[in-house]
C-alpha cells in the first residue's frame, strides 16, 4: 500500500542490536560499581573474624537493597530505550522482532566484549586498591607508630601515678 510506512528489515535489526549493545555496555556500569565495592571484594564471611570483618559484612547487607535498585533501573531504562526506540524507528508500532534483536545485542556484548570489559576493570580496581593501601601504608604506619608510643608512655606514667597515690594512702 503506498500511504503505509514499512521500515526495511535489515536497518532496523541492526539498529536495534546496537541498542542491546549499548543496553549491555551501560549495564557493565553497575557491574564495575559491584566489583568496586565491598561485596565482591572481600569473599565469603568466615565465622571467625575480627571486628573489621564484621563491619565489612553489615556493609554488604546494605549492598542488598542497593543491587535491586541498580537492576531496577537498568531494567527500567532499557524497557523505555527499546520502546522509545521502537516509536521513533517503526512509528510507534512495538515490532517483536525488534525486541529480539536488542536481546541478541546485549547477549552478544554481554558474552563477549563485557567479560573483556570486567576483566579490565577487575585488574585496574585491583591495582588502584593495591597502590592505596602502599601510599596509606608508607604514611600512616609512622603516624600510628608515633600514637602507639605516645600512648604506651602515657600508660606508663598513668600507672606510675597511680602506684604513688596508693601509697601516700597507706
Amino acid at each position: 500500500m503506498p500511504g503505509l510506512y514499512q521500515p526495511s528489515f535489515f536497518p532496523l535489526t541492526i539498529r536495534f542490536f546496537i541498542l542491546g549493545a549499548f543496553l549491555g555496555l551501560f549495564y557493565d556500569v553497575f557491574r564495575i560499581r559491584r566489583i568496586a565495592s565491598f561485596l565482591h571484594s572481600e569473599g565469603a564471611p568466615s565465622k571467625r573474624q575480627n571486628g573489621i570483618g564484621r563491619f565489612l559484612n553489615k556493609i554488604c547487607l546494605l549492598e542488598t537493597p542497593v543491587i535491586f535498585i541498580e537492576d531496577l533501573l537498568f531494567w527500567t531504562a532499557s524497557a523505555v530505550a527499546v520502546i522509545l526506540a521502537n516509536y521513533v524507528l517503526c512509528r510507534g508500532i512495538v515490532r517483536f522482532y525488534t525486541i529480539v534483536c536488542a536481546v541478541a545485542g546485549f547477549t552478544a556484548y554481554y558474552f563477549t566484549v563485557g567479560k573483556l570489559t570486567v576483566k579490565f576493570a577487575k585488574v585496574i580496581i585491583s591495582f588502584i586498591r593495591k597502590m592505596i593501601c602502599l601510599i596509606f601504608g608508607y604514611t600512616l604506619r609512622p603516624i600510628l607508630a608515633l600514637f602507639e608510643k605516645i600512648y604506651l608512655l602515657l600508660r606508663a606514667k598513668i600507672a606510675k601515678a597511680k602506684a604513688i597515690s596508693y601509697s601516700k594512702k597507706a
